[in-house]
């Protein structure tokens, strides 16, 4: 035994009870003596007052409560993060029910929910939008670069008038002063043009048109009318409307009671 000379050793653990043993019932309780879990005065690591056997297990790699489990090995963790699924891959997971809360994620889990789409690995935040012509919202904010503000269908960077439903590339062509088609062309100057009428020139003025010479507008060109039916667009008095006379005696001279209209 151990004496200091003011007590004795009951316990035999070679240390008196005024030398610094704490237990002197108890020759494994002693100052050296090794630490066990067995719920006694002792804990599993004394060399950490964090570690005993009441301490609450938190994710930090050390069994905590003594209880022989570390972290998700015991049921009793406290302060382990949640985590989501991610069925796609794309490192974000969604916030519905596949929800874990453990010290290290799982398998096909991650720490954000933030996806909008989970099922598809091009819809999470970060995502890139580059092409104004799809309106899908990659990056799940809620914006998408698409625009078609006149709701024709047609992405506001490739229609020409993104107010106007009825202009768009592929729409047709009508006579309306607008480049309706998207093309650079506008009514009649546009091939494609719906509405469109010949005109013939008119150089006598007689109201009928040189059907030798056509040109096709929506509207009349100066000097042009939409008939073509003159005989001569250079004599005015030479056109179906003319009065023809027979001239029975043959001197030129035709009888009034006898005369018709006649195509010329």
């Amino acid at each position: 035994a151990v004496d200091d000379g003011f007590g004795s050793d009951f316990d035999q653990d070679g240390v008196t009870e005024p030398g610094g043993d704490c237990d002197d019932t108890d020759a494994a309780i002693h100052p050296g003596a090794p630490e066990v879990p067995d719920a006694a005065d002792q804990d599993c690591d004394d060399r950490d007052p964090a570690v005993h056997p009441a301490a609450p297990e938190v994710c930090n790699g050390v069994d905590d409560d003594c209880d022989g489990q570390v972290d998700d090995e015991d049921d009793e963790v406290v302060g382990a993060p949640t985590w989501y699924l991610d069925s796609d891959g794309d490192g974000h997971g969604h916030g519905g029910l596949d929800v874990i809360s453990a010290c290290e994620a799982p398998r096909g889990y991650v720490e954000s929910s933030d996806d909008c789409d989970d099922e598809d690995p091009d819809f999470h935040p970060g995502a890139v939008e580059d092409d104004c012509t799809d309106p899908n919202d990659y990056d799940c904010d809620g914006l998408v670069a698409f625009a078609d503000d006149d709701q024709d269908g047609v992405a506001a960077c490739e229609d020409c008038d993104d107010q106007a439903p009825g202009v768009y590339p592929g729409a047709t062509e009508v006579c309306n002063g607008i480049d309706d088609d998207c093309d650079g062309a506008v009514d009649a100057a546009d091939l494609g043009v719906v509405g469109a009428q010949t005109y013939h020139p008119d150089s006598d003025g007689d109201g009928y048109g040189d059907p030798a010479v056509g040109a096709v507008a929506c509207q009349p060109p100066q000097g042009y009318v939409s008939d073509a039916s003159d005989c001569d667009d250079q004599d005015a008095s030479l056109n179906p409307e003319t009065q023809w006379y027979i001239d029975f005696d043959g001197d030129g001279w035709g009888a009034d009671s006898s005369f018709t209209q006649a195509a010329c």
